[in-house]
């Protein structure tokens, strides 16, 4: 657990308060597809298999979050089209969200964000998209969520609904909880043969900047051991 974690875990352990940056959370995008791909603004482009450290979030700030992709067969990535019409509006456009990850090997792709604040709730979005024959059709688990996505050529599929540019994005995201780890895993496993994923993305955790300084946090983390010390020596 990195440092800023270790500092919302313990204040929220001893009642000290975290006050976020912003009322309203950014995220962090992440664009499948292949190298010098066109992405939504201040997304970071992965094309394959592998780890991505300290994403950035939608305003350009750094982020600890990492992310990291695997499967038991190759990946490959391509420039696939969607429809403008199935593209949600959002105050950070995401009309670039074409291109996916792909692969015709029957296996699943498996995506994990990590670095996260253990137990914690996030928004969470995942892109399916496929462009020609008979479009996208795909099993998800996402920490212990299940639900598929199955959507017509260069439509795009937004966790389990179909993407139209009379919603917004925001309308569209789930609650998933990250696990004892800090981590969010996605499994997705296709029902015809081929899984064809375009994105994903994650509420940016809560800013802890706004915190105390360091020795100032020690000096409440101080104060809150010694209060339960007292409590456990009057019990005694």
């Amino acid at each position: 657990m990195n440092f800023k974690q270790t500092l919302a875990v313990a204040a929220t352990t001893f009642g000290l308060a975290i006050i976020p940056n912003s009322a309203s959370a950014a995220i962090i995008g992440v664009d499948f597809g292949p190298s010098g791909s066109s992405t939504p603004n201040n997304w970071t482009l992965v094309t394959g298999a592998g780890t991505t450290n300290d994403l950035i979030d939608e305003t350009g700030l750094t982020t600890v979050v990492d992310i990291a992709l695997s499967s038991p067969a190759f990946i490959g990535n391509f420039g696939a089209n969607v429809l403008a019409s199935t593209v949600p509006t959002d105050p950070n456009p995401i009309d670039n969200i074409g291109g996916n990850l792909f692969s015709f090997s029957g296996s699943p792709l498996e995506i994990t964000f990590s670095d996260l604040v253990p137990n914690q709730t996030y928004d969470y979005w995942l892109f399916g998209l496929r462009d020609g024959f008979d479009g996208t059709n795909q099993n998800v688990i996402v920490n212990g969520t299940s639900f598929s996505q199955t959507a017509g050529s260069r439509v795009l599929a937004i966790n389990n609904e179909l993407g139209t540019d009379t919603r917004t994005l925001d309308s569209y995201g789930i609650s998933v909880t990250a696990d004892a780890l800090g981590q969010i895993i996605t499994t997705i496993s296709p029902n015809n043969g081929l899984y064809s994923v375009a994105g994903i993305a994650i509420e940016a955790p809560p800013d802890v900047s706004s915190v105390p300084e360091p020795t100032s946090v020690i000096a409440l983390l101080g104060l809150g051991l010694g209060t339960l010390a007292s409590k456990r020596k009057k019990q005694a």
